[in-house]
Formats: C-alpha cells, sequence, structure tokens
C-alpha cells in the first residue's frame, strides 16, 4: 500500500481568509457553467465550459474540461480531458476532497496539505486552497506521481488519469471534490509568479476551478 507521509506545516492567515471568504465569490466571477452532468452505472461524468472572455488558459475559444469518475472496492479514479492543445507552460490539477464530510470543502479539509497538485510532468506535490486554485506553500515533491498519469495529444489536448486508494484521501461515494486547473503564464509574457500577482487580471484568469460530487 502506498503511503504518503503528512507534511506538518501552518498556513499563514491570509490563506486562511483566501480560502473561506474569496473562493465561492472567484469561482462565480470566473463563470464556470456545468454543461452536462450524468451518471452511467457506477461513472459519473460533468463538462464544464468558460468563455474566451472568462479565462486565458484556452486564448480565444472556449474552454471545455471533461471529467469522469468512479469507484472500486478500493479506489477512486478519474480522468480529466480539456481542449487545451498547448504544450507552452505547466498545468496543474489540484485536488481537494471533503475530508470531514460536511458536504463543503472547509479549512478542516485544507488544512496541513491535504491537497495534491497534479503536474504534467506526472509529479505531484502537497496543497491547499488559496482564491480558489489549489497551489502548494509546501516543498515536498513526489517524482514520479503515485497518483496519477498526464498525457498530451495535439488531437485530444490534456488528459490526466487519476487513481487514489480510499485510505489515502479518507472519503468513500459520494463526495464533494474541489478541482482547479492551471496554465503557467508565461504565454502571458508574465515573470514575477502566480502568489505575488494574485491582483493581475491575467493571472487570475490563468487558472479555473469547480467542484463535483463523485
Amino acid at each position: 500500500m502506498r503511503k504518503l507521509e503528512k507534511v506538518k506545516a501552518s498556513f499563514r492567515n491570509r490563506w486562511v481568509v483566501a480560502s473561506m471568504m474569496l473562493l465561492v465569490s472567484l469561482c462565480v466571477s470566473a463563470g464556470f457553467n456545468i454543461y452536462q452532468s450524468f451518471n452511467d452505472d457506477n461513472h459519473r461524468y460533468f463538462t464544464f465550459a468558460w468563455s474566451p472572455e472568462q479565462q486565458l488558459i484556452a486564448v480565444g475559444k472556449t474552454l471545455w474540461i471533461n471529467v469522469t469518475t468512479w469507484w472500486d472496492n478500493e479506489s477512486f479514479y478519474a480522468a480529466v480531458r480539456t481542449n487545451d492543445y498547448d504544450l507552452d507552460g505547466s498545468r496543474e490539477l489540484g485536488i481537494i476532497f471533503d475530508r470531514n464530510h460536511d458536504q463543503k470543502i472547509t479549512w478542516d479539509d485544507n488544512k496541513e496539505g491535504n491537497g495534491f497538485i497534479l503536474g504534467r510532468d506526472n509529479c505531484c506535490r502537497l496543497g491547499g486552497i488559496y482564491f480558489g486554485l489549489v497551489e502548494s506553500c509546501y516543498s515536498v515533491v513526489l517524482d514520479p506521481s503515485p497518483y496519477h498519469v498526464c498525457y498530451f495529444s495535439n488531437v485530444t489536448g490534456w488528459r490526466f488519469e487519476i487513481n487514489f486508494l480510499k485510505t489515502e484521501i479518507g472519503v468513500d461515494q459520494p463526495t464533494l471534490i474541489h478541482v482547479s486547473y492551471r496554465r503557467d503564464p508565461v504565454h502571458l509574457n508574465k515573470t514575477d509568479g502566480f502568489l505575488s500577482s494574485i491582483y493581475d487580471i491575467e493571472y487570475v484568469m490563468s487558472f479555473v476551478c469547480f467542484e463535483v460530487v463523485a
């Protein structure tokens, strides 16, 4: 069984305030929409869309993210696919689970690096929600990631295939999951880093976030 040593660290107060007060307003302002959601046996399917005015990931076109989730007796699985066909810059998929089972993402779910940041390079970092984005203030990097494999095709775009043991995430179905998808804004000729430029609209529009019940 895979084991991940917990990192004991405290977020700064701004992380708490940002997570609790700004998450909803950012998601609303980002304008995410559930375009389609349906179930088929043990699988759940979700499709989200953001217009060209709502994001700078798929520049000049609507960004689509398709999510499929399913479970077996031991594990949670997800496949996340986007129509992001550009290779420039990093891509990160952030995931936080409703670990305290209160049907919302709270600070209890967010503490001690309970979030997972899955990269295009098939590495994984621990993190927490910051302005809706699952971001990292930890130095722990798992290389290669034991949780996902990332693929790219100029026909199908970026695709993340994800697998967590139930014992690793402490949840079972159904559960609320917060997800963020970020493209490093190098294509916007920015070099000063995301966290130092949180009020830069181009940085804010370089990620999207949404929640699903899987």
